[in-house]
């Protein structure tokens, strides 16, 4: 990515960065360690350490997408996520549960969210 800058390809401001599942944690996990790199993230049925996303990403723009029904990755804590960043005052994080979704249908609906793409190019660095 910091050639594509470098060489005028991307524009540094405009970086996002999105995964489903297991690239949901990677999401994650970037975020944690680069928080002043991405314009915005949106992990997708994944999960984070809560007190560490809190403390070190909490001014990255996310949003969170899980499914209440997914047997794979359990969405309690992406729920307590989304409550820890609010008790923070993180103004722009969101979280979307579809209730009748699980692991791959979560994943499915989040790509599928109409808002996801305005809301997520709405934010530069």
């Amino acid at each position: 990515m910091d050639s594509l800058v470098r060489n005028r390809i991307a524009d540094k401001k405009r970086i996002y960065l999105g995964g489903n599942s297991l690239g949901g944690f990677g999401t994650y996990d970037l975020a944690i360690h680069y928080p002043n790199y991405f314009a915005a993230v949106f992990p997708i049925v994944a999960q984070a350490n809560v007190k560490v996303y809190t403390e070190k990403a909490a001014g990255v723009p996310i949003w969170i997408f899980h499914g209440a029904l997914d047997e794979i990755i359990d969405p309690q804590p992406d729920r307590d996520l989304i409550k820890a960043l609010q008790a923070v005052g993180a103004k722009n994080a969101k979280y979307t549960e579809y209730p009748n979704a699980n692991h791959k249908s979560g994943a499915n609906s989040a790509f599928a969210e109409p808002g996801l793409l305005p809301w997520i190019f709405s934010f530069k660095k």
